[in-house]
């Protein structure tokens, strides 16, 4: 994940991101790729069994993913709270992301980009720093509660049906 980090924040930065520096972008892409994580385990967890296909794990995992980042039309207005956009970027990494990407073309609009001295400055009532703590807490909670769940489910005494002795005597 780290290789894959590293060389699209060289091809963003390179030819793309002109004024943005490499080390908050690779943190962004970094830290996004380890909520993904996060976020796959979890669901990977709800779907574990006899009875769950993965193509309906997939399925549903990415429904629940894409329409997530919808909530994003919820918190881009200016006049939300900054706390309100960093706790529904908690729940859903994809509000997150889209949040730090917002920052970082207004940044690149405006000939400043992203640096390491501006990752806390408000840009249209928002912090880039909000979306990477943010994409740090979903990682670790996603991580945290979809490993629990698996080690209970797998801890669950099972069952072994009642088998009648054989009778012995004739």
């Amino acid at each position: 994940m780290l290789i894959i980090s590293v060389a699209c924040t060289a091809l963003l930065t390179g030819l793309v991101l002109n004024y943005t520096e490499f080390l908050p972008l690779f943190i962004l892409l970094t830290v996004y790729g380890l909520s993904l994580f996060g976020y796959i385990l979890l669901m990977q967890s709800f779907f574990r069994g006899r009875t769950s296909s993965p193509t309906l794990a997939a399925v549903v995992t990415t429904l629940i993913y894409f329409l997530s980042s919808f909530c994003d039309l919820l918190v881009e207005d200016f006049w939300v709270p900054e706390w309100v956009k960093l706790l529904v970027g908690c729940a859903m990494p994809g509000v997150a992301i889209k949040r730090a990407i917002a920052t970082i073309a207004t940044l690149e609009k405006v000939q400043l980009g992203l640096t390491l001295t501006n990752m806390i400055d408000q840009v249209e009532n928002y912090r880039f720093a909000s979306s990477v703590v943010a994409l740090v807490f979903s990682g670790v909670a996603f991580s945290t509660i979809g490993l629990t769940i698996e080690s209970l489910r797998l801890s669950k005494p099972k069952t072994k049906k009642a088998v009648a002795p054989k009778n012995t005597t004739t």
